[in-house]
Order: structure tokens, then C-alpha cells, then sequence
């Protein structure tokens, strides 16, 4: 399966991706014919041609479907980010956001976005200094602190 190599800043072949084609070749060797070959794992537009030059005919979308691959941190893939990320804050003390424990994923769908972009923006001017915790787009790419 290929995986994001943050060294070289995109998805490469791993060793298991390796051994998988190795089980195909050798399948196919003793006269069995594997017409799927599946490669689950960082699958994204970007990573789709390594997969088929390996000889890959099926993968599993992941989080390509929200768009939370490692290769977009910067939001430059083909894919849209379709996710918020909420956390609820329990008080502010000097200067800080505190939150209890957890956090809520909410998968968007596509018909929702320009609600929630309306939403964020409203709920943006009331934002002080950008910081890390409270409304986000993406885990990744912004986070900040409603004062």
C-alpha cells in the first residue's frame, strides 16, 4: 500500500504494497488469475497513478472522501475538504482556551458547505488573535480561539 512520506512530500510504495504484488505474481505463477488486485491507503487523485502502475484495480477512498489525506495539510489537492472540526470550549483563562476531552467530526456533504462557509464567517468576526483550539476547517490547516 502506498503511504505519505513526509521526507519526499508525497505518497510512495511501501513494503506492503511490494509483498501484495509479489502474492499476485506468484498467484499467477501456479496458474491462478487474481482479476482485483485491492491496495487500501492513502488513496487520493495524486496517489491513483502510483497505484496503477503497480498494477492496483481497486482501493478504498478513506479519507479522500473528506479530503483529510496527508498529502492536502495545505489544502493544494484535487480533493476539497468536506470536514469540520468542533471542540467545545469550557473557559478561557489568561489568554488560553480550554476544552473538556473530546471532539465531534461531522462529515459534510457537498449541499451543506456553502451553509456552513456562511456560518464560519459569521461566527469568524467574532474571532480575536488566530490560536489553536476552537473552529477549525480542517485538524490541520487553521485553528482559532473565540475571545
Amino acid at each position: 500500500m502506498p503511504a505519505w512520506d513526509e521526507a519526499a512530500g508525497k505518497v510512495l510504495p511501501t513494503p506492503n504494497l511490494h509483498t501484495l504484488v509479489q502474492a499476485r505474481d506468484q498467484l499467477a505463477k501456479s496458474g491462478i488469475a487474481i482479476e482485483q488486485l485491492n491496495a487500501p491507503s492513502a488513496t487520493s487523485c495524486t496517489s491513483l497513478p502510483l497505484l496503477a502502475e503497480y498494477g492496483v484495480t481497486h482501493t478504498e477512498p478513506g479519507h479522500a472522501l473528506t479530503s483529510t489525506i496527508p498529502a492536502n495539510q495545505q489544502g493544494d489537492q484535487p480533493e476539497r475538504i468536506a470536514m469540520l472540526w468542533l471542540s467545545e470550549i469550557s473557559h478561557h483563562f489568561r489568554g488560553d482556551s480550554y476544552c473538556y476531552g473530546g471532539v465531534t467530526t461531522v462529515v459534510v456533504t457537498r449541499n451543506m458547505r456553502w451553509c456552513l462557509r456562511q456560518k464560519i464567517k459569521e461566527l469568524l468576526k467574532h474571532i480575536s488573535t488566530p490560536w489553536m483550539t476552537a473552529v477549525s476547517t480542517t485538524p490541520c490547516r487553521w485553528q482559532a480561539s473565540i475571545r
